[in-house]
């Protein structure tokens, strides 16, 4: 999300919403775990979507790219290298991006946009060159690549720490949640219909930490198919507001304005919030 140019304004926005009424911003494990991840994949794939290219050039030009040099012969074998990586993109792919998804077109299509990227990048660092008129090969080409993915992670790992610092937002550990009772992972799943166990464990840690505070709590997301559109769901049973950053302000304000804690306004709409969480036991002398 921090590299995409659709999701920019409402990074800033968010931003700007947040900063500007002080609305205080933790980040729920889950999430912490799942963005560390999602930063090493990025780099990590297309590392080996490149490799992917380097193979099928060798392979149709039968000889090692330090040995082609940077030509128009060179274009055509990264046009063919294209083709034959189509025919088959799953093999491209890691298995940990390929168990994502559950629709093969969706996999296939997604697939395919990670090894068109890599193609365009290729491509316009060989155009550049015969530009320049330098003569090179096509190995020197795919180590200049090779770096520049090495230093991505660092560089997505650094947008993130200023994104964090901008928005004064502190990671949460597990005992700053209540331990979640099975009951709730039966209901994201079954009555408010969430799918994906990630974003079943992530939704859990979220209610648990609302109920720990017993303030109003929103999740942030920009998913629709697998969140935001069951958000009705969720906080009918949960009680927990989940929305697209655009509309985080008039969530928390309409919450607020019922004038009620998450626990009140549970025990009011007849929400057993009680079965979801284990509070802990209290101490004291009989």
């Amino acid at each position: 999300m921090l590299d995409e140019k659709e999701f920019l304004k409402k990074i800033e926005f968010f931003v700007g919403t947040v900063t500007r009424y002080g609305i205080t911003v933790e980040i729920l494990p889950k999430a912490s775990g799942e963005i560390d991840r999602r930063l090493r994949k990025t780099s990590e794939l297309a590392a080996l979507v490149l490799n992917g290219f380097r193979e099928s050039i060798e392979k149709a030009a039968k000889a090692e790219v330090t040995k082609i040099a940077v030509d128009t012969r060179a274009l055509n074998l990264i046009e063919q290298a294209m083709e034959s990586m189509a025919q088959d993109p799953f093999s491209h792919v890691p298995s940990e991006f390929r168990s994502r998804y559950r629709e093969p077109r969706a996999l296939y299509r997604d697939a395919i946009d990670k090894i068109r990227f890599v193609e365009a990048t290729l491509l316009l660092e060989l155009y550049e060159t015969l530009e320049s008129e330098k003569n090179m090969f096509l190995g020197e080409l795919f180590k200049k690549l090779e770096d520049e993915i090495t230093a991505l992670y660092s560089s997505l790992t650094d947008r993130y720490d200023n994104l964090k610092l901008k928005l004064s937002a502190r990671p949460l550990k597990s005992d700053e949640l209540l331990e979640a009772d099975a009951r709730l992972t039966q209901c994201l799943s079954i009555d408010c219909r969430v799918m994906d166990p990630d974003d079943i464990d992530l939704l859990r840690e979220a209610v648990c930490r609302m109920f720990k505070i017993n303030c109003w709590s929103a999740v942030v997301s920009t998913d629709y198919k697998h969140m935001i559109q069951n958000r009705k769901l969720i906080s009918k049973y949960t009680m927990l507001d989940v929305c697209d950053p655009l509309y985080l302000l008039s969530h928390l304000e309409e919450r607020i304005g019922c004038g009620s804690s998450p626990a009140d306004e549970a025990k009011k709409k007849g929400v057993t919030y009680e079965k979801f969480v284990k509070f802990p036991m209290t101490r004291g002398v009989v």
